[in-house]
């Protein structure tokens, strides 16, 4: 059994419950995986001094400490993955759910779809911590780019040319999205709390 504290406890917690619509898988005490379909707990138990949270699985229910979810770390944003199937790069399918009124001025002068200036777009790490999709403009290059930057707490839009952060009003849209594809934004594969997809056989 994974021996974690109150507060880890209470952290994974939360966290596990914000996937609780995206089928993550957990990797069990006894090298088994399988799907979180449900998370109870149980309080005010006499034999225990803190309360107990239980994770069901299809076949069987297990203590959260007894339990590890398979997670992404946020250097896959700028990888392809495969997803349902399908071949993606997390960071490029952000940028095409961001309302495009949030840079229209932007967005008025391209004289290319979205898709075409996506697939010119370069990725990058700036700090270990921030994952970005820089677009350069159609017309001016990179005199005029706009740059989508990922953290595991905030999402935003930099208008390089102004030196200003555009407001992403369907923010929270995103950060379900990346909640979505497992991504992990509680840092739980740093604190030992979860597993990187990425040592795994699976990738979905």
């Amino acid at each position: 059994m994974n021996q974690i504290n109150k507060e880890d406890k209470e952290l994974l917690y939360k966290a596990l419950c914000g996937y609780l619509l995206y089928k993550l898988k957990v990797s069990i005490i006894n090298n088994e995986l399988g799907e979180i379909k449900k998370i109870d707990t149980l309080t005010g138990c006499q034999c225990f001094d803190e309360d107990e949270i239980w994770i069901y699985t299809p076949k069987n229910e297990w203590l959260i400490e007894e339990v590890k979810p398979i997670l992404r770390p946020l250097s896959d944003l700028t990888k392809e993955i495969t997803h349902n199937g399908k071949v993606i790069t997390p960071i490029r399918e952000l940028f095409k759910m961001i309302d495009k009124s949030d840079y229209v001025d932007w967005y008025h002068f391209l004289d290319v779809e979205l898709d075409e200036c996506l697939k010119a777009a370069n990725t990058q790490i700036d700090d270990e911590w921030n994952f970005c999709l820089r677009l350069d403009h159609p017309k001016n290059g990179n005199e005029n780019s706009l740059t989508l930057s990922v953290t595991s707490h905030n999402i935003c839009l930099f208008d390089n040319l102004n030196c200003e952060e555009m407001r992403i009003m369907n923010e929270r849209d995103l950060f379900e999205y990346l909640k979505s594809l497992h991504f992990d934004l509680d840092d739980l594969i740093e604190e030992n709390l979860a597993i990187d997809i990425n040592t795994l056989n699976t990738n979905d």
